[in-house]
Parts: C-alpha cells; structure tokens; sequence
C-alpha cells in the first residue's frame, strides 16, 4: 500500500509506456523482446509506431496491464540498459 500512495497508482492499472530510439529494425526487435519477456500476453501487434519527421528516430508506444510497480521498474531497467534507448516516457 505504501507503493501506491508514493506513485499515485493502484496497481493493477492500464500504464502506458513510451520508448524512443533510432528507427531499426533491431530497435524494435529489442522492445519486443523486452516488452515480451515482462508482460505476459504480449502482442507485438499492440505496439504503435511513429516516426520522426525525417524517418531517423520512432517512438514505439503501448499501454499494458500493470501488475504492480516492480514489474514496471523491471521493464524500465530492462529497457534503459541498452544503448539504443533513448527515452523511456
């Protein structure tokens, strides 16, 4: 409970999640994998994509059901801890 009132959440919850990079297809291959391994019934489908106005950098973003906050923490070490992510909003 003292992790709901900290973040303002009330888990579980629809969290929705942002993560820019370059636009390769190893990029999204990356937060596939990692999206993959953290949410369970993860569909690659459910992802958005939008591209920068000159194609070099997308913004893949998805909103998932949240099982509580470390499951969220664990996909943003997951994702910050490579290179080839630039932002995780």
């Amino acid at each position: 409970m003292d992790e709901e009132i900290k973040s303002g959440l009330v888990y579980p919850c629809d969290y929705p999640i942002y993560i820019i990079g370059p636009n390769r297809v190893d990029f999204r291959d990356l937060v596939i994998t990692v999206l993959s391994d953290h949410i369970e019934g993860f569909e690659p489908g459910h992802l958005s994509e939008h591209p920068s106005s000159e194609d070099r950098y997308i913004s893949l973003s998805l909103t998932f059901l949240a099982k509580d906050q470390e499951q969220v923490d664990n996909i943003y070490r997951a994702l910050s801890s490579d290179s080839r992510v630039l932002m995780i909003i």
